[in-house]
C-alpha cells in the first residue's frame, strides 16, 4: 500500500500453483504449512491452496492445515504432527523457504525422499 517501487507476488496464485503441481504429480492428501493465522498473506495463500483443491475435486481437510510461525523449529514440529496422523499427507505445501527447509529436515530424518516418496 506504500507509494514506493516494490516487487510483490500474487500469494494466492503462488499457493494454488504449488498445490496444483502436487496434484499433477499424483498427490491427493496435501497438507500445508500455512504460517501465522493472523497474517493477511497467510489467508491469501490459504485461499490459493483451497482453490486448487476444490478445482480438482479434493476435499479440504482441516487436519492437514498447520498454522505456526515462520521458524524452522515450528516447521519441524508441525511436519512431525502431520506425518504422525493416522493418514499422513502424501504432499506438502510450505508457504515460505524457512518452513520448507524445516519440513525437508523432518522428511530426511524420517527417511522420506523428496520427490521420490
Amino acid at each position: 500500500e506504500l507509494n514506493v517501487p516494490k516487487v510483490v507476488i500474487d500469494n494466492r496464485q503462488a499457493a494454488a500453483q504449488a498445490t496444483r503441481h502436487l496434484i499433477e504429480n499424483g498427490c491427493r492428501r496435501i497438507a500445508i504449512l500455512a504460517g501465522p493465522d493472523y497474517l493477511s498473506l497467510t489467508h491469501q495463500r490459504m485461499s490459493g491452496y483451497c482453490d486448487a483443491l476444490r478445482e480438482n475435486g479434493i476435499e479440504i481437510d482441516s487436519e492437514l492445515i498447520a498454522y505456526g510461525d515462520y521458524s524452522q523449529r515450528a516447521a519441524i514440529e508441525l511436519t512431525d504432527q502431520l506425518m504422525n496422523l493416522s493418514e499422513p499427507p502424501d504432499g506438502l505445501v510450505a508457504v515460505s523457504d524457512r518452513l520448507a527447509v524445516g519440513a525437508m529436515m523432518t522428511f530426511r530424518r524420517r527417511g522420506i525422499r523428496i520427490p521420490e516418496d
